[in-house]
């Protein structure tokens, strides 16, 4: 029987595809790209024609191996990779290695993964869409020539490791151009003046607020002139002038794109970007639902927010079931994709509307569960009736001075019964507003009893961080990246500590704002919204055949190699730090305080040429060992630890001393007339967590150690001695010994570390002897008959 070679990306969307296809289908998976550009080296021919150098990658080479042996004997070969830019890059890739071994090969596009989606895709399989691979390859090599070329750039010129992106880059200025408007926002005084008025003396008291005075809108910056305020409008007759009332309508939010699905996730179930894409992947491919392997949502990385009509009937019939007919809309609805728009898949959805949260809870992890909620309902309530309310808007006048007040009651929940969309703050510390409350029945021309005026201070506020939610929609708004790449984006500036998060806002560091102000200063035509934007755009030309990939390389490539090749040579190193008035030691150039992952430190300004350095700390009075100079008390994180101990450091001679008993210095290390018997350099005596021990002075490089008696002399390292029972280990049927830990015995395996079982010592456990630990084992066998 013939068969036919499938290849999808991930293996559990070969096993949920795999029980859908026939015996005559074999499905395999590439586990993502199988070649890329090479990790070393700039991988790119620029002198011919940007021609990538691709390569199979080294983890992948078994993937490899196996797909062309099973091309081989295959009828055809059917490639199923993601229906994106991305997944047809992947099937490109596939196609080359493969084809020399099955020149069978066809395209199939899965957009959800169900039976009936799987087998009905099956019958329309097309060729590789070469634009959607040259608009993939654009990009890549446009990124790989941009990160490869200015991440030595601001190595030399800031800090080594140092790495600079495209997209990410921009991102990074946008963060920082945010801190910076925050930082420089001056707070402007304001007065809010509110009213509370009612009809008669037994009618419910209500608020409204001063509109306008004099016809114009009121503009009160000062406390003396909000007080003469208050006080001519307590003179004043309260008279109704005018009262409106309307039916508003409010409409449910479309259903989830990529992005929209980014933000509200994080929003609601304060997931970042990279956590919610990696769950809606799971969910995409196929969790086992009931026994079988399901696919719950539909393809998950989309910037359309269009519904098949099938589905939406399906949704009609589901709502006005559950929640009742008035909830169900005369027609579907259809919603607008936001203008540039590929529109290539549907909008995120569940693929089955009886497989509801509730349902397959028990069966998902709990952030499956939330996620695949967060989708159904979303979807659900986007295709419900909208939510009405009734509104009454009342104008009053007293005087010269004109009062709003404004009323909203719900009378219908429509789509909020399941699901209200999230909203982020657009001020710092702004919370969201509560429903206003309705207001009493009131006539034109009414007079009005005015109970209390009352001014209160407000201060305009600066704009909020960035939070991941609102940096997506930032990103999104702009026209920076692709929804599929946010993810990436954001996880990239916090490896590379550009940014800190706290209480889910970004801020950036020192060294991110360095790094993003010297890109800024040197390469202003690329480190920009508008110019990475119009990129974007060009790359979607691309993809839609309208322009050529390699031209559009090349228009971007001569400035941008030019600008590079000025800055390499004019744009001066930058220091990191603050600048002190502390001489150095060394030179008596300045010190310049900075931050490093082992904590504070001053270092010479005058680097590489002078390479002092020392912690940052407080002066004491205790003085040096050495020099007699003051010591400074320091907090350092020694090499491969986590916690910071204290130590004293001269900042004259640079030594260094222990923080010992009652504060006193005490040497780090003391020299000693011993000799390392590996390598023959001298031992130091050093203080270590179990007291002192002799070291040689050549660590790293030897890492020889010894005990040491009462007196300071080393003693031979002799084989532990252990007392062997009778006991074996549960685990690992290894013979137990007995230790002593905290003053107190107890069984521990003799195959620790690889076992560390331990138990309970009584007195009725047998103790056989005491041996060598080398000799443990041997001796397990002889126990281990005897039992």
């Amino acid at each position: 029987m013939a068969k036919h070679l499938v290849i999808v990306e991930s293996p559990a969307k070969a096993k949920t595809i795999n029980s859908y296809l026939g015996k005559e289908y074999i499905v395999r998976a590439s586990m993502g790209h199988v070649r890329d550009l090479p990790k070393s080296g700039l991988g790119v021919e620029v002198d011919n024609q940007f021609q990538p150098q691709y390569e199979v990658l080294k983890e992948k080479t078994a993937v490899v191996k196996e797909l062309r042996s099973l091309a081989k004997s295959a009828d055809r070969i059917i490639l199923s990779t993601d229906p994106d830019r991305e997944g047809e890059a992947i099937a490109f890739h596939l196609e080359a290695l493969l084809r020399p071994s099955n020149r069978n090969i066809e395209r199939v596009l899965f957009h959800e993964i169900n039976k009936n989606a799987i087998l009905q895709a099956m019958r329309s399989p097309r060729q590789i869409d070469y634009r959607l691979v040259d608009s993939q390859q654009a990009r890549r090599v446009l990124d790989r020539l941009v990160g490869y070329k200015l991440s030595p750039f601001l190595s030399r010129k800031i800090k080594h490791g140092l790495s600079a992106g495209r997209v990410q880059s921009v991102a990074l200025r946008l963060i920082v151009q945010r801190s910076d408007e925050i930082e420089q926002f001056k707070p402007e005084e304001y007065w809010e003046i509110k009213a509370q008025v009612h009809t008669d003396p037994q009618a419910p008291l209500f608020t409204c607020a001063l509109e306008k005075i004099d016809g114009k809108k009121a503009k009160i910056g000062q406390a003396d002139l909000a007080a003469a305020v208050v006080a001519e409008a307590k003179e004043q007759t309260f008279v109704v002038r005018k009262v409106e009332r309307a039916e508003k309508k409010r409409y449910p939010a479309p259903p989830f794109t990529t992005s929209t699905l980014q933000q509200e996730a994080a929003r609601k179930l304060r997931f970042d970007v990279a956590k919610t894409m990696r769950v809606a992947q799971q969910l995409y491919e196929g969790v086992s639902v009931e026994g079988k392997p399901t696919g719950l949502i539909t393809y998950m990385r989309t910037d359309s927010t269009r519904v098949a009509p099938e589905m939406q009937q399906q949704a009609l019939r589901k709502i006005e079931e559950w929640f009742g007919a008035d909830y169900r809309p005369k027609r579907p609805t259809n919603y607008r994709s936001k203008g540039g728009a590929q529109d290539a898949h549907e909008a995120i959805r569940p693929t089955h509307l009886d497989l509801t949260p509730a349902r397959v809870q028990s069966q998902l992890s709990p952030e499956q569960y939330r996620v695949y909620k967060l989708i159904y309902e979303r979807f659900l309530a986007s295709q419900m009736s909208a939510a009405i309310y009734d509104t009454v808007s009342v104008s009053i006048q007293s005087g010269r001075f004109d009062w709003k007040a404004n009323g909203r009651t719900l009378i219908f929940d429509g789509f909020l019964k399941l699901y209200e969309e999230g909203r982020d703050s657009k001020h710092a510390g702004e919370e969201k507003a509560d429903e206003e409350p309705m207001l009493p029945p009131v006539a034109e021309g009414q007079q009005l009893i005015c109970e209390k005026i009352t001014p209160s201070q407000h201060f305009t506020k600066p704009p909020a961080n960035f939070t991941e939610a609102s940096l997506v929609k930032e990103l999104e708004k702009r026209g920076i990246g692709r929804p599929s790449t946010y993810a990436s984006i954001i996880s990239v500036l916090k490896a590379r500590d550009y940014v800190t998060v706290e209480n889910k806002n970004f801020y950036p560091t020192d060294i991110g704002k360095v790094v993003s102000q010297t890109l800024v200063e040197n390469f202003p035509e690329l480190i920009n919204v508008e110019f990475t934007a119009e990129m974007e755009k060009q790359l979607d030309q691309v993809a839609e055949g309208e322009r050529d990939w390699r031209g559009m390389l090349q228009t971007f490539y001569d400035p941008f190699s030019k600008a590079l090749e000025l800055a390499m040579k004019s744009a001066e190193r930058v220091v990191l730090g603050e600048e002190t008035v502390l001489p150095c030691p060394a030179c008596g150039q300045k010190l310049w305080k900075r931050s490093t992952k082992f904590g504070l430190v001053y270092a010479c300004g005058g680097y590489p040429s002078c390479k002092f350095i020392v912690p940052v700390g407080g002066q004491t009075e205790v003085p040096c060992l050495s020099c007699s100079k003051p010591l400074y008390l320091c907090d350092v994180t020694p090499k491969g630890k986590r916690k910071a101990v204290k130590q004293y450091h001269c900042y004259q001679c640079r030594a260094k001393f222990a923080y010992g008993k009652g504060g006193k210095p005490e040497p780090l290390a003391v020299e000693t007339e011993h000799s390392c018997e590996k390598c023959g350099k001298q031992m130091v005596l050093r203080k270590g967590k179990y007291g002192e021990f002799l070291a040689c002075s050549g660590y790293p490089q030897c890492k020889h150690v010894q005990k040491v008696d009462k007196e300071g002399n080393p003693m031979a390292n002799v084989p532990k001695l252990v007392q062997v029972t009778n006991q074996c280990c549960s685990k690992c049927g290894s013979v137990m010994v007995l230790r002593e830990g905290k003053g107190e015995k107890f069984l521990g395996c003799s195959g620790y570390p690889r076992c560390r079982t331990t138990g309970k010592w009584s007195e009725s456990v047998q103790v056989i002897d005491e041996l060598e630990f080398a000799d443990v084992k041997k001796r397990y066998k002889q126990v281990k008959k005897k039992k």
